[in-house]
């Protein structure tokens, strides 16, 4: 019986060691590699090579471009760099059009 209670307990462990060994997947941290527009499903825009996935941690570090997706995306979080208060208000300043300039 002893012999029996061997062969139970061995697939049973095996098994349970297959569990606890297996790959868990990590989230990992994706950066948007430099200041330029673009499409958020170009894989070489972004520094793993690699478009973010679901279990993903989206970075933008810059402020003066666009990302756009054309499909739905989900990324774990996606987090933004806030302009600075001179970049907003250089944006906000009115630009004068040629005609006006020559104007005055």
């Amino acid at each position: 019986m002893r012999i029996i209670v061997h062969f139970v307990w061995v697939p049973t462990a095996a098994l349970l060691l297959s569990l606890l060994s297996a790959p868990v997947a990590h989230a990992l941290l994706v950066n948007w590699k430099a200041d330029v527009d673009g499409a958020f499903n170009d894989a070489t825009k972004w520094s793993t090579g690699k478009v973010p996935g679901a279990d993903d941690d989206a970075v933008d570090n810059f402020v003066n471009h666009q990302i756009k997706s054309t499909v739905n995306t989900k990324v774990k979080s996606f987090t933004t760099k806030e302009a600075s208060t001179s970049q907003k208000e250089r944006s906000k300043r009115p630009t004068a059009s040629p005609a006006a300039a020559g104007s005055a």
